[in-house]
């Protein structure tokens, strides 16, 4: 490489006829850093030049691939701009290297002053630490908020998230821990599209130990709603059948077991019975105050009646176990009772299930 860029009549910059890529860009696809050294000794080599194809520059590449020897060999050269974003995705440097856990590439990024930590990218308005925290890059996180200039609540466009929102949702619970030990992180910040704030993605996904370390935070409160429904965290853990969640939150005093739904009216026992979710019904069912035969305030529904309009024989067993259930509780909308339900459904297990209890009006 060296006596070829000897010679008088070698252009460096000419790129493969093929592909469009000059030198430079297929020695960093490749990882051969000491061929990018020796390129970038020469003064007419442009090392902003981006690939045709994707529209990335040789420091997008060499980042997104973790090849920081390559990177820092990039950086050294003065008219490299890291803060360039390749034309596809809107992303910089440093959101790849961020988004794909490449930590000493992300290091070396932040180590020039210039570099901003901050720039979303164009295609979903993501930030380095947005992406880091999503793909639960502990080291990576703890890089980026060493910078000063990084802001923990900024939130993504159009979702509308914070990093603590993204690591809630998909379980990266070191992350959690790590943003919850920034004073000023803010764990209530809902997001913009479904009004729902760390917790209640935690407690939707099913996440226990994101839950458990949420609600250690005294401003963390257990009964806080979705915005746009008023579903709470032990709403969405009952209907998706999170049952460890649904433990926990009702190891709390300060749960209310019974609340109800802004928008529907639906308890979490209402939510857990109508999808057959046996085992939350269980736990719920023991929760001293909870009321079995409450009705949802938009359709008049019991919990025993939903279990028995969507076939869950398990669910209708274990609410007739209860004493204090009332079997006759007909839906409020058109006065049909479990029973007639279950007939008109023809499924007779329930049926038979429900002729056995006692204090069952089979003419009602």
């Amino acid at each position: 490489m060296e006596v070829l860029l000897k010679l008088s009549d070698i252009d460096p910059s000419i790129a493969d006829a093929q592909s469009g890529r000059t030198a430079l860009l297929l020695a960093t696809k490749k990882g051969h850093s000491e061929v990018v050294k020796v390129l970038l000794k020469r003064r007419d080599i442009d090392p902003n030049i981006a690939d045709p194809q994707c529209g990335r520059t040789p420091l997008s590449l060499a980042a997104q691939n973790g090849q920081d020897r390559v990177v820092r060999a990039l950086l050294e050269r003065s008219h490299v701009d890291p803060n360039i974003a390749d034309t596809q995705c809107g992303s910089t440097p440093l959101s790849w290297a961020a988004q794909n856990g490449h930590e000493r590439v992300v290091r070396a990024l932040l180590e020039q002053s210039h570099v901003d930590p901050n720039i979303a990218n164009t295609q979903c308005g993501r930030t380095p630490l947005s992406w880091a925290a999503q793909n639960g890059h502990e080291g990576v996180i703890r890089a980026l908020l060493n910078r000063s200039q990084v802001n923990p609540n900024l939130v993504d466009s159009p979702s509308g998230r914070t990093p603590l929102c993204w690591a809630a949702e998909n379980g990266r619970e070191g992350v959690v821990r790590i943003l919850l030990e920034q004073d000023q992180v803010d764990p209530n910040i809902a997001d913009a599209q479904c009004g729902r704030t760390p917790l209640l993605w935690a407690a939707q996904n099913g996440h226990e130990g994101v839950v458990r370390v949420l609600l250690t935070r005294s401003n963390v409160g257990p009964n806080i709603n979705v915005v746009q429904s008023g579903r709470t965290p032990l709403s969405l853990a009952a209907e998706f059948g999170r049952e460890g969640v649904v433990r926990m939150l009702l190891e709390r005093k300060d749960i209310d077991p019974n609340m109800a739904d802004a928008q529907s009216g639906r308890t979490p026992l209402s939510l857990a019975a109508e999808y057959g979710r046996e085992e939350v019904v269980r736990i719920l069912l023991e929760r001293n105050g909870i009321d079995p035969n409450r009705a949802d305030t938009k359709s008049g529904k019991t919990p025993l009646f939903l279990a028995v309009e969507n076939g869950c024989e398990g669910v209708v067993r274990r609410l007739l176990a209860r004493n204090d259930i009332d079997p006759n509780k007909a839906d409020a909308q058109d006065g049909c009772s479990p029973l007639g339900r279950a007939v008109g459904n023809g499924d007779y297990g329930i049926v038979r299930m429900l002729l056995r209890r006692d204090g069952i009006d089979p003419n009602n």
